[in-house]
């Protein structure tokens, strides 16, 4: 009876150690991955809108456009946005994938908006 207690203890011990070495790797490897993503956050400010299509500039220049519902946006919005580099260095190539209001600046600050 003792060696039987013993074994299923031991049986116990070795799979709570596998089951949280396990959960361990397969965090390391989501976090890693997650890591290597292509996509990062921007802020910019709304320079023109047309149609369905809206124009923002960066602080470092850089100028993207998007589709959207363009009855929401006006010039001089501040646009929080996800962007994708699709992999690649050049951020000529990136695209918005997802675009939020995240404020407004004066029409005299507009020209102080790229640094």
């Amino acid at each position: 009876m003792k060696k039987l207690m013993k074994f299923i203890a031991l049986l116990g011990v070795t799979t709570t150690i596998t089951a949280v070495a396990s959960y361990f790797a397969v965090c390391t490897v989501k976090a890693s991955s997650m890591c290597n993503q292509s996509f990062y956050p921007e802020t910019c400010m709304v320079t023109q809108v047309n149609k369905d299509l809206v124009t923002v500039i960066c602080q470092n220049g850089n100028i993207f456009k998007f589709e959207d519902n363009t009855e929401e946006w006006i010039e001089g919005d501040i646009c929080s946005m996800i962007m994708d580099n699709k992999g690649t260095v050049s951020v000529y190539d990136d695209k918005v994938v997802s675009a939020r209001y995240s404020g407004y600046v004066n029409d005299d600050e507009m020209d102080k908006w790229v640094k």
